[in-house]
Formats: C-alpha cells, sequence, structure tokens
C-alpha cells in the first residue's frame, strides 16, 4: 500500500505529494488522509501529512514511512490549505511549514510570552459601548462592523470572546497595531495570548498546538496566526481593519491572505467572523450577511454601481448615469460633493488607437502616466514631453485610457459649468479654497 504525502517544508510550486511506501509494520494501523507522519527526506527526517492512500505502484523506487505522528488533521482541514495554495498558485506543503511549525525538541525549555505591563486609555462613549454590544450580539455570521480605530475593535473582540465563551481570534495587519492591542488588553486581567512572525519557530509551534488544542482562550496575532489550525470549539474571529492591504503576504512564500483563512476557518468551524474597519470594502460587503453602521441612517443612502454595467448607458464610465444623478441632487441643494478616484494626472498611459502602442518609460519600461503638458514615471521619476503622434506609426490618434483625477475635473466642469471644483492630489501644493 502507498501514501502521497506532503512533507512540511517550503518546496517550488510545481511540486506536489511525493510518494511513500506503507511498510509492513504499519500497515495494521489504520493511515489516512490527513495523519502526521515522519519521513526520510535526503539524510534527515520531517515531518509530513497524508494527502492519500492507494495501490497503485509507481515506477521508481520508494521509500518507506519511518513512523505515524499521534496527531492528525481532518479532511476538510487539510482541503483548507491544498485550496489556499491553488489560489495562490504554490505547494501545499509550502503553505503547511508556515501553519505547522517545527516544535521544539525539549519541552521544559518552553518560555510563555511576556505580557505587556503599560495599558492605554480606552474610554468612549456610552453610545459606542451600545453599538458594539449590540455587533458582540448579533447572530450573522459573517458581519461587517464599523470601528474608527483600535479602541473601538479591541473593545468589540472582548464583548465577541466574553459573549461566545469560547476560544477566540484577533487577527491585526501590523505589528504596532498589536503592540496597542495589547497595551489595551493589559488592563482586562484577562488571559491574553499573542504570537507574530518575530517569534522564534519553537515559539511559535508551541503557541499553534495550545491554540488549535484549545488552550489559548483569546489569541492576538498578525496574519500568522491565521494559518494556524484553529481549535474544534472556536467562537469567533475578528479581523481588525480588515480593508488594509498587508494582511495579505504575496511578496514572498508562503503566498496567503489572512482574511481569506480567517473566513474558510470561520465557516468549517461554524463560528462568527466579524470584519471591522471605518468602512467596508465592496469584498467585505458581498460576504457579509449584515453590514452595522454607527451611523445607522447612512446605510440605505449607500449605492454600489458596477461600471462594466454603467459603461452601456454613459458616454463615459468616470461619470455613470447614477453618480451624475447623484451630484446633480446635491448642487440644487447647495450642498458638496466628495470624490475619490484612485488615479492621478489625466490617465495612467496614453496609447495609439491605430497600432496600440503604449508610451513606457525608457529607465523601467513601466507605462508612463499622463498630464496636462508631460508623461511622468511614478517608480523612477522620470519626465518626457507630452507626444502628439505615436512615435510608432506616427498617427495621430492617441487615447487616453484608465483617465484619472484631471480628467475627471475637466468632466464635470464642462457638466456643471456654474459650479466650482477644486482638485486635491499628492505631491501637489492645495490651492486657496
Amino acid at each position: 500500500m502507498y501514501t502521497d504525502v506532503y512533507p512540511i517544508k517550503r518546496l517550488p510550486r510545481r511540486l506536489s505529494g511525493f510518494t511513500y511506501n506503507i511498510p509492513d509494520n504499519l500497515s495494521s494501523r489504520a493511515i489516512s488522509r490527513g495523519f502526521f507522519v515522519s519521513i526520510p527526506w535526503r539524510n534527515q527526517t520531517i515531518r509530513g501529512i497524508v494527502a492519500n492512500t492507494h495501490n497503485n505502484k509507481p515506477t521508481y523506487k520508494t521509500k518507506d514511512i519511518i513512523k505515524i505522528e499521534e496527531t492528525s488533521l481532518s479532511s476538510d482541514e487539510l482541503s483548507v490549505y491544498e485550496q489556499i495554495a491553488k489560489d495562490t498558485f504554490q505547494s501545499p506543503s509550502t503553505v503547511l511549514e508556515s501553519s505547522f511549525p517545527k516544535p521544539r525538541k525539549n519541552k521544559a525549555s518552553k518560555k510563555k510570552t511576556p505580557t505587556v505591563q503599560t495599558p492605554i486609555n480606552t474610554s468612549i462613549q456610552a453610545s459606542e459601548i451600545t453599538f458594539l454590544k449590540n455587533c458582540a450580539s448579533s447572530k450573522a455570521t459573517v458581519q461587517f462592523c464599523q470601528t474608527t480605530d483600535l479602541v473601538q475593535t479591541a473593545i468589540l473582540a472582548r464583548f465577541v470572546w466574553k459573549q461566545t465563551g469560547k476560544p477566540t481570534l484577533f487577527l491585526l495587519p501590523h505589528q504596532h497595531d498589536l503592540d496597542i492591542v495589547l497595551r489595551i488588553s493589559a488592563q482586562w486581567d484577562d488571559n491574553v495570548v499573542s504570537v507574530t512572525s518575530a517569534l522564534t519557530q519553537p515559539q511559535r509551534a508551541d503557541i499553534a498546538d495550545e491554540w488549535s488544542k484549545g488552550s489559548i482562550p483569546f489569541l492576538i496575532t498578525t496574519r500568522v496566526g491565521a494559518t494556524f489550525l484553529p481549535p474544534k470549539n472556536l467562537g469567533a474571529i475578528i479581523i481588525a481593519r480588515s480593508g488594509i492591504v498587508e494582511h495579505a503576504q504575496y511578496d514572498r512564500n508562503p503566498r496567503y491572505d489572512a482574511r481569506v483563512f480567517a473566513l474558510a476557518w470561520g465557516k468549517l468551524r461554524n463560528a462568527s467572523v466579524y470584519l471591522t474597519d471605518t468602512s467596508p470594502r465592496c469584498f467585505d460587503a458581498l460576504q457579509a450577511d449584515s453590514i452595522s453602521l454607527q451611523q445607522l441612517e447612512l446605510d440605505n443612502k449607500t449605492t454600489i454601481v458596477s461600471l462594466k454595467e454603467a459603461m452601456q448607458f454613459s458616454s463615459n464610465p468616470l461619470l455613470p448615469e447614477q453618480l451624475e444623478q447623484a451630484i446633480d441632487d446635491c448642487l440644487q441643494k447647495k450642498q458638496k460633493v466628495l470624490i475619490f478616484c484612485n488615479q492621478k494626472g489625466l490617465a495612467a498611459r496614453v496609447s495609439c488607437k491605430n497600432c496600440d502602442f503604449t508610451e513606457k518609460c525608457g529607465t523601467c519600461e513601466k507605462p508612463l502616466s499622463v498630464y496636462e503638458s508631460h508623461l511622468f514615471c511614478s517608480t523612477c521619476k522620470r519626465m518626457t514631453a507630452k507626444p502628439l503622434r505615436c512615435r510608432k506609426c506616427n498617427s495621430d490618434k492617441l487615447i487616453l485610457k484608465r483617465q484619472g483625477t484631471r480628467s475627471l475635473k475637466q468632466l464635470l466642469e464642462d457638466r456643471w459649468p456654474e459650479a466650482d471644483f477644486d482638485l486635491v492630489e499628492k505631491g501637489v501644493e492645495k490651492l486657496d479654497p
């Protein structure tokens, strides 16, 4: 009988499970998907996790499994790691290596995580306390809860923890965020444990083991803790500043998004997931069963417009019909309008409609942003003259792609010439109001 095993080791993305032979002295024991095993790997012995068992004899000589460990994963738990690896185009072994750090050999050398002794002021208004308590008592499986700062988020996390009475995961994007939350929790006199990537591998292994067994009631962690196998009786997961990109790690192995892990664990463990930030991302709004805002009257006034659909009814995607009507209503009522556009200048690039040639930076080969009189490279700060014709085919049919703030300002001024519009951009001196 044979088994495919994921070595708990960082491996290239092209590698998956390795086939090992189940020796006769182990075949009497039940071995199946999710079991931890010790396997030979070159000149050493490492841990691995069984992906499956089969009777298909390989064409090459296989090595024997050394022993079966005491711990194991369920098939569904292992599927979470496999899916994360698949979505980020990497080997399951690489994800598992981060999730199951190598345990220390000498258990007696284990040291507790030091506690922070300097508390921070957490006084907030009674109305805010009421709002946070209502969020904590919600029955929604995935809920977005609006919080204005880490103090509110930390208080919400404690309310949720006390409400469920079960192990709770508090997920933060940065080390300095975690330090602030530890200062807040210092005055609670609760059994709080924290973990970051700064800990040694044995220290992380100790916490990961205690967390999966349910011995840690409240775990505060940066994204690395989201990869740890949660306890069977997980009560809730609170994701602080859920819109911050630092919850994701895509610049080095293992590549993953801690928020995706959190949502997967919540679904698997039937635990509540709280997404918290000053405002929800579109992704948060789609994932959440309910959205709780501190100013509830804003809830029914929020509209999400798909620009893909809006382009069918508007000549310019920057000003779809719904947005044009909303601006017109505000101006008629003598109200002010604030518009955010995530692109500086006139456009992200200029291209030739005839041959599709795009002007690029001669140094870094990235497309040049378009301004009124010049082209600009945001990476190496190179400026070049704005072309009147295509440098490849000499065509004068140049078009702007992914229009920016200045194109939008011109569009607004043309639509409402009687109104005053101002522009604020990073690196541009603010005009007088």
